[in-house]
């Protein structure tokens, strides 16, 4: 086996970054660049796999480096520096859909209908749907509200940050997420608009 072969380039050097950190806490200006500089767009790409804008992930990563050069003590696994950053990018891009989430809360759900050349009726009866689920929506507990808006932010929510954003035990978000559903299904049969249209589509077919 031959050198490069042995220490592939694409390596992460932990070791290198952990004394980059230990030498910027002791006041090294170009070594907490050269962090920043490295692992900036790593951090950046994070919080935009949450689903928040390019905008707001760029803020998201910057309360992550402030944090972390404004805490008291050193981190006391500096090797684990790459690791903290990403787990802290990941807990504020959760608090910013949170935020942006009890936002619209009000009108929680937006199904947006592309414009054809459909009849009035079926028009009618699109816009009773609509306003079905928002109903639905709004009469579930708010704890099914918070959490439903969470995992419906991306196709995989991290149930770790979920369970300490809503203070909920992780085993628990599965099986609570399935019965808020059920509830809130339930609640869309109930509703006279839904069931038109679930009949509406059943004719059709």
């Amino acid at each position: 086996m031959n050198a490069i072969s042995a220490h592939p380039v694409d390596a992460v050097d932990y070791d290198r970054r952990a004394q980059l950190y230990l030498s910027a806490r002791a006041g090294d200006g170009s070594a907490q660049q050269a962090l920043v500089t490295e692992l900036n767009e790593i951090l950046w790409r994070a919080a935009r796999r949450t689903g928040l804008d390019r905008e707001r992930a760029a803020d998201v990563v910057q309360t992550a480096w402030l944090r972390l050069w404004h805490i008291e003590k050193e981190l006391e696994h500096p090797r684990a520096l790459t690791k903290w950053l990403l787990t802290t990018v990941s807990r504020e891009a959760w608090k910013q859909i949170g935020h942006m989430r009890r936002e619209v809360l009000a009108d929680p759900i937006d199904i947006r209908v592309e414009e054809t050349a459909e009849s009035a009726e079926d028009g009618l009866v699109r816009d009773a749907e609509r306003e079905a689920v928002r109903r639905a929506f709004l009469a579930q507990p708010e704890r099914c509200r918070q959490l439903l808006a969470f995992v419906a932010t991306v196709s995989r929510p991290d149930y770790d940050i979920i369970a300490e954003a809503l203070g909920m035990k992780r085993g628990s978000i599965g099986p609570t997420r399935g019965r808020c559903l059920d509830k809130l299904r339930r609640t869309l049969l109930d509703d006279p608009s839904w069931s038109a249209g679930e009949e509406r589509d059943e004719n059709a077919a």
